[in-house]
């Protein structure tokens, strides 16, 4: 009864942030898009808004921070008088509920994008494997459901990486921020060298992700403020998702082995 009380608690205070932020972001961007654009009328305004801002990406930031900094609610949970394994049964639920609303925020906007403003649709995902079943409503499903796995990982990883820094004090939080942050600089300082970003790329190309290159090939380009060599690594028609759905999997295994170590481990701070 507690821990449904709890979860009800969460749900609500996450969704009202995000969606505040998501809310005010739009608001903002319509306002001053109706300043510098006076000569749009409300529907070529909007149209440029939904342009302009990715509302679902936002909101799934805004849901990952909310999740890496939880121990307010492993706090409530231990006052409450809920174990900690059941806590850990709370935060699965919670990651999945998320990832649930996530993927509709993802297949609602799109759908308002295609049939609304007529902008093409670019979904996780759909670029890979929009083709692979022979039958659309199979592809549209396999999209759907790729999104969700993807999104559930995500959640889940930046909840583990939260968890593991709530064992610590908040001098050594600091160290190992510091140290990650110059490990992500240093990675991307090595792969704005052609040579170590061809041995990545051959690397993303085995396993199919070139959504990763995509990502890299676009800040290093920022980064470096010219122009990249192309990789041939985007040359394929269809991607097979059963490779990728296994890889996620066994991953999804191992850190929620992590994240119920972890939770074991935490701690009230004094």
């Amino acid at each position: 009864m507690k821990e449904q009380i709890l979860f009800k608690h969460i749900t609500k205070k996450y969704l009202f942030i995000s969606s505040l932020v998501v809310l005010l972001l739009f608001l903002w961007d319509l306002f001053i898009t109706g300043i510098t654009r006076t000569d749009m009328d409300l529907f070529s305004l909007l149209h440029e808004v939904f342009i302009s801002i990715p509302l679902w990406t936002v909101f799934n930031l805004i849901i990952i921070l909310l999740f890496v900094f939880n121990y307010k609610n492993f706090k409530l949970a231990i006052q409450n008088s809920i174990s900690r394994k059941n806590f850990f049964k709370l935060k699965i639920k919670l990651i999945l509920f998320f990832s649930v609303i996530s993927d509709l925020f993802n297949l609602l906007e799109n759908l308002i994008d295609k049939f609304i403003f007529h902008i093409s649709m670019d979904e996780l995902y759909s670029k890979q494997y929009d083709n692979y079943f022979n039958i659309n409503f199979y592809n549209t499903i396999s999209i759907f459901l790729m999104t969700f796995f993807v999104i559930f990982f995500f959640i889940l990883v930046f909840n583990t990486w939260g968890s593991f820094l709530s064992l610590f004090s908040n001098l050594w939080k600091f160290i190992i921020h510091i140290f990650m942050i110059s490990m992500f600089i240093s990675f991307c300082f090595l792969l704005s060298n052609p040579s170590y970003y061809d041995i990545f790329a051959k690397i993303m190309i085995s396993i199919n992700a070139n959504f990763v290159l995509d990502l890299v090939s676009g800040f290093i380009a920022g980064f470096n403020n010219q122009p990249l060599i192309q990789n041939n690594y985007s040359g394929v028609a269809m991607y097979n998702p059963n490779f990728t759905l296994v890889c996620l999997i066994i991953m999804f295994s191992i850190f929620l082995i992590a994240n119920y170590k972890i939770t074991k481990l935490q701690q009230l701070n004094r």
